[in-house]
């Protein structure tokens, strides 16, 4: 099973436990199928070899209830690389730099994350509309300090939630 598919089969648990939990609140929105609506890629240079690491990020909307806890709806960023290290560890630090074109609103998320794939995930709080987003990662080794020979790469998508 593709990392890809257990985080959204995690994220599609959780947001159904949520739903459950808020169905007595009046408050709460409706629960609906978080929405897969692009994959932008993002490869990086590897800061443990020469090669490069194939970074794909599902986007998802309509997302209610994050797995990350962060108020619904939200424009939903997963990044996922197959490249698994045997004993290595890669530290990542993404910024999210967004605008919602719709409303104005606008905004900075930082998604820090660690292990032994440089995979991350984490929500915007864009609030309703068309969102233009740019995903700066910063992935470093872990070896005796944070962020060994850190790479960078950058990458940018829109989407409507």
């Amino acid at each position: 099973m593709r990392r890809r598919s257990r985080v959204a089969a995690a994220a599609l648990a959780a947001a159904a436990t949520m739903s459950v939990l808020a169905a007595g609140q009046s408050s709460a929105e409706p629960y609906t199928e978080p929405k897969l609506v692009d994959t932008v890629r993002c490869d990086s240079a590897d800061p443990w070899s020469p090669g490069r690491l194939r970074i794909d990020i599902d986007v998802y909307n309509d997302v209610v209830f994050p797995p990350d806890g962060a108020r619904g709806p939200v424009l939903y960023l997963s990044a996922n690389n197959s490249r698994p290290g045997f004993l290595l560890e890669y530290n990542v630090e993404a910024t999210v730099r967004w605008v919602n074109t719709t409303t104005g609103a606008r905004g900075t998320t930082v998604i820090p994350a660690r292990g032994r794939s440089a995979n991350w995930e984490g929500s915007l709080p864009t609030g309703r509309g068309h969102v233009a987003y740019v995903v700066t990662q910063k992935i470093g080794a872990l070896a005796f300090m944070p962020m060994v020979n850190p790479q960078s790469s950058t990458c940018r998508g829109a989407a409507t939630v």
